[in-house]
Parts: C-alpha cells; structure tokens; sequence
C-alpha cells in the first residue's frame, strides 16, 4: 500500500526545421515540437517500483485529486 502524489508531467522534444543547420530552438518565434504527457510523482513512481518487485501481490496506491491547477502565492498560507 503506497500513499503519495501523482503528477501529470509533460515533456518537449524539439524538432529542428528541414534542411536547417541550427539544432536550437529560436527564441521569440514558434518553434516545432511534439509534446507528451507522462504521470510521474513519487507516490506513482514508489508504486510502479513495488509492483515490479512485488510481481505476485498487487500495489495499491493512495492519492488526493485535486481541482486546482494553480495556488496564487498570496493563499499559500491557507495550506500550509
């Protein structure tokens, strides 16, 4: 049993233009790439690890879902 956070994390790869000779993004333009989200945190990460040890017992893992996507630092004190 495994309690901890899950997170939605999300990852950019870079793609350079065809036939062009600098393999950095450019800044102040749009720039190609291709986006993949991925769950990671340490509770999902704790989780997968004891299931892969643990191949006969099933892991369960033990999460809060929140509907805030963003804490303006003002309200911080609230949660602390």
């Amino acid at each position: 049993m495994v309690f901890g956070s899950v997170a939605l994390d999300t990852g950019c790869d870079f793609i350079p233009a065809a036939g062009s000779k600098d393999a950095s993004p450019q800044m102040h333009t749009s720039n190609l790439a291709t986006i993949k989200p991925s769950i990671g945190g340490v509770g999902y990460n704790v989780a997968l690890a004891a299931q892969s040890v643990t191949r006969n017992t099933a892991a369960s893992l033990y999460t809060f879902v929140a509907d805030d996507l963003f804490v303006p630092v003002k309200d911080l004190d609230y949660y602390i």
